[in-house]
């Protein structure tokens, strides 16, 4: 682009070395326009995250199911757990890979067992809470517990801690969406989840929308309160 220093100034009556100047603030700058406007104060806006877990080392004692330890979740602890969970005899319902998942996603943990192996995964697509006509909403992307625990009580303490991390973060619902399998819709119902459309949010296609409510994720966090070593 071409200037017309005497013209402009004319105009606005500035001096020619405030134009030159602007003019290197032109040249540098990637938003020129408000590098004209306000040189120099020029903020990148921060990108919202949820807070830091308070509870990542809190441990849930499940009896003769053992014990539960909360971790961040690392793309060498998701290879692991993949690792094992294929060799089992029970057939894994998906196929994600994990250590993508964790790598896009930095809301992502795991339940380890007391051997350091993890017990579950899941993460969060989002990077805050959802605005929805309801309020905040927590959107649990991911989620998967180890083939041999399935349907049994560590899937429900997961689910439990999941409620829990909702609350944290100031959420008054929980959004997922998972392939209709009559025994998935069955636990996630018995757990309070509500199927349906939620308002404001779209569930990727193919797959079944459920919604927990606030009385819900309280419900679920009383259970995991329950069993939580203190």
């Amino acid at each position: 682009m071409r200037f017309a220093p005497i013209a402009l100034a004319r105009h606005v009556r500035v001096s020619a070395y405030a134009l030159r100047k602007a003019a290197v603030h032109l040249a540098l700058s990637p938003s020129p326009i408000f590098a004209l406007a306000r040189p120099g104060r020029i903020r990148s806006r921060r990108r919202m995250t949820f807070p830091a877990c308070q509870k990542i080392g809190a441990r849930w004692d499940l009896g003769e199911d053992g014990t539960l330890c909360l971790a961040k979740a690392s793309r060498s602890l998701a290879r692991d757990a993949l690792s094992i969970w294929e060799s089992r005899c029970e057939p894994r319902l998906v196929d994600w890979r994990w250590a993508l998942l964790v790598g896009e996603y930095p809301e992502a943990f795991a339940l380890l067992a007391e051997n350091g192996h993890a017990r579950a995964l899941w993460c969060s697509r989002s990077r805050r809470t959802l605005r929805l006509p309801v309020g905040p909403t927590y959107e649990l992307g991911y989620i998967e517990v180890d083939p041999d625990d399935r349907g049994g009580t560590v899937g429900y303490v997961t689910l439990a801690i999941v409620a829990c991390r909702a609350l944290e973060v100031g959420a008054v619902g929980m959004v997922l969406a998972f392939l209709p399998y009559p025994g998935l819709e069955r636990f996630y119902e018995n757990a309070g989840g509500q199927k349906g459309k939620v308002k404001g949010w779209q569930a990727p296609r193919g797959l079944a929308p459920y919604f927990f409510p606030r009385e819900a994720l309280l419900a679920l966090q009383e259970t995991a309160h329950g069993c939580e070593r203190v």
